[in-house]
């Protein structure tokens, strides 16, 4: 399999991060975290939605790019110029786990609190069960508008085998 521009999305905790640097890092392709362009300073100050708009227009127009993020409302661009759109659909346990994890061993910021590590919890579950801009079925529903069809993956062993056969 050979793309050059991917869109990774699904809940938080499912696993797009670390798979966006796999697949960076084995095909040398830049990897853009939309949290990155959501905020000008990380969870602090976020970028007004023509400010997104803008950075993800440039990001869209380059030759090589893989994306992740869970929100899709911003996002559409990259669910239109993607080569392949890829959904993770970790269980919701272990996406909660993750994310709990997460929480427990990182370094704190001022919004890491356990209030609202708690409130990202229950989005995982929203995720899988709403209509929502963050949710599974605005992901599909962007995939069906664009005549995408996703790689849908469930599993650390479904995603190493992806790795694998990129090239």
């Amino acid at each position: 399999m050979k793309y050059n521009k991917m869109h990774i999305c699904g809940t938080h905790g499912s696993g797009k991060s670390t798979l966006g640097k796999k697949i960076s890092q084995k095909l040398k392709i830049p990897l853009y975290s939309l949290v990155d362009v959501k905020y000008k300073i990380k969870y602090n100050k976020k970028r007004s939605p023509k400010e997104i708009k803008d950075q993800l227009k440039k990001i869209s127009k380059k030759k090589k790019w893989v994306t992740e993020e869970c929100w899709s409302d911003h996002a559409e661009e990259l669910f239109k110029k993607a080569d392949k759109i890829i959904i993770i659909l970790t269980p919701k346990r272990i996406c909660q786990q993750r994310i709990l994890k997460r929480f427990i061993l990182r370094k704190k910021e001022k919004e890491d609190t356990l209030k609202s590590t708690i409130n990202i919890i229950k989005r995982v579950g929203k995720y899988y069960s709403n209509k929502d801009k963050v949710s599974i079925n605005a992901h599909l529903s962007l995939c069906k508008k664009y005549k995408k069809i996703p790689i849908i993956l469930t599993n650390k062993k479904e995603i190493n085998e992806l790795v694998e056969k990129l090239k």
